[in-house]
């Protein structure tokens, strides 16, 4: 099963028990009626692949319902207008909606720790020089990638806030992968799996954030704080059956298996599986240190006017804390 376009895939696994040998599951409690849990992402990650698979949501009490989307507005506003319960995505589109916005969002918990993203043009362009008179293709023009992507330049003495480089809204990493390929556009920030596809089609790589932005943060677990509120113990029941979820599958004795049922459910190389093992975040914490990263560059793009509003205004660990009994580090 491929993972891009849409798609609803539907947890409710009832085995065995919770143990971290190979061949247990979680069993449902007794007599309980499960809840539906909304949620929506860019992409598939591991830890909600072992979640569903091995029955974690399930013990939880919880169905957990997910889609998949190409846009960040089509998933952040599907979150603000209660299409959607919680979302996965960076912490830059919720800082973004909370600030441009006003939306009342929050983020709760962490998914993915800092990853590559990649800088990637069509094989005419020689350099980030080249870049200049053209198109880029972005999700959108002042959230997400677009910070990686003006850091890159930046470093290469390249401004887009000027007009050139031009930035064009097209969507996730899929559908920038394909403005590419019909010419609307020359380059793009790519991830796995449509950077492999990009530099198969001889594509050029001119920057990765690990070189630019290493402590770049991955998406963060968020909602509106308005659903987090009345739906507290559904919310906690999420984060502890992720929680436990994240630990099994770093367990170094199920490294394979997890790798394993990630790449079957979710339709991946295994080389892509492995790389988003090796992104999990441990113990789903909520990456403070990378959020006001995020806010710092905001702030220096001109995005964020000043005063720089402090980190904690955009995460709460008092779920995450209820969840797993233990202060948030």
């Amino acid at each position: 099963m491929g993972y891009r376009g849409l798609f609803v895939v539907v947890g409710a696994l009832v085995c065995g028990t919770v143990l971290l040998g190979p061949l247990a599951r979680a069993q449902a409690p007794e007599g309980r009626t499960l809840d539906t849990l909304r949620l929506i992402t860019f992409t598939p990650p591991l830890v909600l692949s072992v979640a569903q698979e091995r029955g974690f949501f399930t013990a939880e009490g919880l169905v957990v319902e997910h889609t998949i989307t190409s846009s960040s507005r089509e998933l952040m506003t599907g979150v603000i207008d209660g299409t959607y319960d919680i979302a996965f995505t960076n912490p830059d589109n919720w800082i973004t909606y909370a600030v441009r916005d006003g939306a009342d969002v929050v983020m709760f918990q962490g998914v993915i720790g800092s990853t590559e993203r990649t800088l990637v043009a069509r094989p005419e362009i020689q350099s980030v020089a080249d870049l200049r008179g053209q198109d880029i293709a972005v999700d959108a023009v002042d959230s997400g990638f677009v910070l990686i992507l003006w850091q890159i330049l930046a470093d290469h003495g390249i401004d887009f806030r000027t007009g050139d480089p031009r930035l064009v809204p097209v969507g996730a990493p899929a559908q920038r992968l394909a403005s590419m390929e019909r010419g609307e556009t020359v380059a793009a920030i790519l991830v796995s799996p449509q950077t492999e596809e990009a530099l198969a089609r001889g594509y050029r790589v001119l920057g990765r954030s690990l070189d630019h932005l290493p402590q770049y943060p991955g998406p963060q677990g968020g909602t509106t704080r308005r659903w987090a509120a009345a739906n507290e113990d559904r919310l906690v029941r999420f984060i502890r059956a992720y929680v436990a979820a994240t630990d099994w599958a770093l367990a170094p004795a199920n490294r394979e298996e997890a790798i394993a049922l990630h790449q079957r459910r979710a339709g991946l190389e295994r080389a892509v599986a492995e790389d988003d093992y090796a992104a999990v975040q441990p113990g789903a914490t909520i990456n403070i240190p990378g959020i006001q990263i995020v806010l710092d560059l905001r702030a220096a793009l001109g995005f964020l006017p000043p005063p720089v509003p402090p980190a904690e205004q955009f995460y709460d660990t008092r779920y995450w804390e209820r969840a797993t009994g233990r202060p948030h580090p």
